[in-house]
């Protein structure tokens, strides 16, 4: 399926279709307290001079934030010069307008009779303290089946970062890296999004902090993750783009749908996940390997034909939900259950492989998918061909792929 990417922009009015009604609202109000704003520069100067005439002098706003300051486990105190940077911003600080924490707007909207969905309205960009990236949020924002894949991802990938470090996502397929940016992109609106190695996505703080506290994510280490009560309690919809994301990090999909992690208890998860949505899994089994031991589940073929079919109707509400490079492997599963014929006749896909050779060379994959048939069923036969010196091989560079061709 060919994606249509929905951007953040179109969430709104998304809203209107029936599609989007069953999806919580995400607001400002649930982001960490320590979240930090910056708000449109007239409604910022009203709002701010407007706490500040509540109050009746700027040392008493100060006290009154500060006195309400340890309602959100907040230390640092807030001083005379940081509501003279939020009040005149550039005029006359002589540098960038500081952002207000999110703790300080919310205190003073109560004091100002302000609601915050005008605040919302208002909103710039929200970041966090230091150096982080800005993100252009249009509020609401909404709990989606996209936006809880990108905590699978995490978990199969990813690093949620502690103070200091950067919090990232791993993917080395070029379409799995850009499906995973895309959500990032739809769920949280516009930023610049930094891949560095080649490899890795950095997840602005912004982003990373309210995942962690939203959906109680924890570390995401490889060796401590968990896939927690409030997430399996969800909907299919949701359980089914989290699996598609975990298989698109951690799966192999061939002669079987395979999943593996060397993190048994968030193995075990999973597989809890695969038997919710109604599909037959096996597993988790364990596997030795050179550098330690890992677990491998499986999702039965049995339940392929039905796994397409799901993935197909969730991608239709949202595109990047499905299995990214990974779900034209399962189409072809779902291709070669439904054929017409169950086994060829004698010496005639042997024939039929010669004949593809003969207007061009092939990888392996290609065979498989023109001759409609399993790996080792194309394997057994190109072994055969290649011992009577009919076919010859040669190994694709950087892979493991052989592109074959037919003896002149």
């Amino acid at each position: 399926m060919t994606p249509v990417w929905h951007s953040h922009s179109d969430y709104k009015a998304l809203k209107k279709e029936s599609y989007m009604e069953p999806y919580k609202e995400i607001h400002l109000v649930d982001f960490p307290k320590n979240t930090t704003i910056m708000l449109e520069h007239n409604f910022r100067k009203k709002f701010v001079r407007d706490f500040i005439d509540s109050s009746s002098s700027w040392r008493k706003a100060v006290e009154y934030l500060n006195g309400k300051s340890g309602r959100y486990n907040i230390k640092t105190k807030i001083g005379v010069g940081s509501l003279s940077h939020w009040f005149y911003g550039v005029e006359k600080t002589r540098g960038k307008t500081r952002r207000m924490p999110l703790w300080t707007i919310i205190e003073i909207s109560k004091k100002t009779n302000v609601s915050l969905e005008d605040v919302e309205n208002n909103l710039v960009e929200i970041c966090t303290t230091g150096r982080g990236t800005p993100i252009k949020v249009k509020f609401p924002l909404y709990l989606t089946p996209e936006l809880v894949s990108i905590a699978f991802h995490l978990f199969g990938d990813g690093h949620l970062a502690g103070k200091g470090q950067q919090s990232h996502y791993r993917q080395v397929n070029q379409d799995g890296l850009n499906n995973f940016k895309q959500k990032l992109l739809n769920c949280f609106g516009e930023f610049d999004v930094s891949i560095f190695e080649g490899s890795k996505v950095a997840i602005p703080r912004a982003i990373s902090s309210f995942l962690d506290e939203y959906l109680n994510l924890g570390d995401c280490y490889w060796n401590k993750s968990q896939v927690n009560d409030k997430i399996k309690n969800m909907p299919q919809d949701f359980l089914l783009a989290g699996l598609n994301a975990f298989i698109i990090d951690e799966g192999h999909i061939g002669e079987s749908i395979e999943i593996y992690s060397s993190n048994k208890n968030l193995l075990d998860d999973i597989v809890e996940i695969i038997n919710k949505l109604g599909y037959i899994s096996y597993g988790p089994k364990t596997k030795k390997e050179r550098d330690g031991i890992s677990y491998r589940a499986y999702i039965s073929l049995k339940s392929a034909k039905q796994y397409y079919s799901d993935i197909l109707k969730l991608e239709k509400k949202f595109p990047a939900c499905g299995l990214a490079q990974k779900e034209k492997l399962l189409k072809q599963i779902v291709k070669r259950q439904t054929r017409s014929w169950k086994t060829r006749a004698k010496g005639k896909t042997k024939r039929l492989i010669l004949r593809l050779l003969s207007k061009s060379d092939l990888n392996s994959q290609e065979l498989q998918h023109q001759l409609n048939i399993c790996g080792s069923t194309l394997r057994e036969h190109l072994q055969k061909l290649e011992n009577d010196c009919r076919v010859t091989k040669t190994r694709l560079p950087h892979t493991h792929c052989f592109l074959w061709s037919k003896v002149k």
